[in-house]
C-alpha cells in the first residue's frame, strides 16, 4: 500500500468517525428524493432502520446496486494506562481484520494525535535589515548626492510698511485722526470688574499702611465694631492698591459711604493723593466725593486708650453726615 492509498484510508476513518460521533447509528435524517432513492438498498436491507421521506413519491428499489455494507472501527476508549495510538496504525489494522456489523452503541474513538508544527526559518539580506533599522533615519547625507540639504530657521517677518495706505486714507478722510499704535484697554479692563468691586467693597473702608501686627489688629477690631453697631466694614491694603492703581475702581463705588486713614500714611501714597480734596471752610477732607476721617498715629491710640471713645464718636458722627449728604 503506497502513501497516497495510505492517505485516503485515513480519509475515510476520519470520515466515518466524524459522521458516527455526529449523527449516531439509530438517528434518523431529512433528506432529498434523489438521495433517498439512491440510499433506499441498504435500507430495505436493514429493516430496523426506517427512512422516512421528506419530499416527493417513494422511488422503486434499485437492486442492481451493489451492496457494500459501512465498515466498523471499534476501539476501546483511552485510559490515563492506554497509550494514544497513531491514526495511520489504526487504519493498516482495520484493513487486515475482517469486517464486521456496526454496534448498536455509540462507539468511543481516540481524537487524532496533533502534527507537530514545523519551523521555517526565512532569511533576510544584511542589506534589507539596514533598510529597516532606524538608524538609517540619523546618517548623514553625503555630500553632492541629490537628497543632501540643510535645515535653515525661517527668517524674522519685516513689519509691513503702511506708509501708502496711511498717506492715502488722510486725503480721503482727512477730518478723521489716524493712530499708528494700538490704544490701551485699561479703561475697558476697569468698565469689566467694576461689577466685582461693587460687591467687595464695603460702605466703610479702612486703609492700612503698616505691616505691624499691633496696628493691623487695631484697625481689624475698628472695623468689627463698625460692622456690629453702624454698617459692613473692611480693612483694605493700601500699598497694593497703591501698586495696582486701582484707587478710582475703589472711590468710584456707590456703595462707599466713608474711609478711615492715618493722615502719616495717606501722604506716602502719590496715587491716592490725586483724589485728595480738602474744604478749608468746613474742615472736611474727601477722596474724590467720598468723605476722608483722618487719624492721627496709630501708635497714639495704644499708648493712651482714653482717646478711643472720642475716635468712635467721631466714625459715628462722620457716617451719619455722609448717609444725609446721599439722602440729599
Amino acid at each position: 500500500m503506497n502513501d497516497l492509498q495510505k492517505d485516503y484510508c485515513e480519509l475515510l476513518a476520519l470520515t466515518q468517525l466524524y459522521i458516527l460521533r455526529e449523527h449516531g447509528i439509530h438517528k434518523k435524517l431529512v433528506t432529498d428524493p434523489s438521495s433517498l432513492q439512491y440510499f433506499r438498498p441498504w435500507q430495505s436491507q436493514n429493516p430496523q432502520n426506517s427512512v422516512s421521506p421528506s419530499v416527493g413519491k417513494e422511488a422503486p428499489s434499485n437492486k442492481n446496486i451493489p451492496y457494500t455494507p459501512p465498515t466498523s472501527i471499534t476501539r476501546s476508549p483511552i485510559t490515563s494506562q492506554t497509550p494514544q495510538l497513531n491514526p495511520k496504525q489504526n487504519i493498516d489494522e482495520k484493513n487486515n481484520s475482517p469486517q464486521q456489523p456496526l454496534s448498536q452503541s455509540q462507539p468511543q474513538y481516540p481524537t487524532p494525535a496533533p502534527k507537530n508544527p514545523q519551523t521555517i526559518e526565512i532569511k533576510i539580506p544584511s542589506q534589507e535589515i539596514a533598510a529597516i533599522s532606524p538608524k538609517t533615519a540619523e546618517t548623514k547625507p553625503i555630500k553632492g548626492s541629490i537628497h543632501s540639504f540643510s535645515l535653515e530657521p525661517f527668517a524674522k517677518p519685516q513689519k509691513p510698511e503702511f506708509d501708502d495706505i496711511s498717506n492715502n486714507l488722510k486725503k480721503a478722510f482727512p477730518h478723521f485722526s489716524i493712530r499708528d499704535q494700538i490704544p490701551s484697554d485699561e479703561n475697558a479692563q476697569k468698565f469689566k470688574n467694576a461689577w466685582l468691586y461693587e460687591q467687595l467693597i464695603p460702605p466703610i473702608i479702612l486703609l492700612s499702611f503698616n505691616d505691624q501686627d499691633k496696628h493691623l489688629a487695631f484697625l481689624k477690631n475698628i472695623a468689627s465694631a463698625i460692622s456690629l453697631s453702624l454698617a459692613p466694614a473692611r480693612v483694605i491694603a493700601g500699598p497694593a492698591m497703591e501698586q495696582e492703581k486701582k484707587w478710582d475702581q475703589i472711590l468710584n463705588t456707590p456703595a462707599l459711604k466713608l474711609v478711615i486713614a492715618s493722615d502719616y500714611g495717606l501722604y506716602l501714597m502719590p496715587e491716592l493723593m490725586k483724589y485728595y480734596k480738602e474744604q478749608t471752610k468746613t474742615a472736611k477732607h474727601f477722596l474724590h466725593q467720598t468723605p476722608l476721617l483722618l487719624l492721627s498715629d496709630l501708635s497714639l491710640y495704644l499708648k493712651e486708650p482714653q482717646l478711643k471713645p472720642l475716635l468712635w464718636r467721631a466714625i459715628c458722627t462722620e457716617f451719619n453726615a455722609s448717609c444725609k449728604i446721599n439722602l440729599s
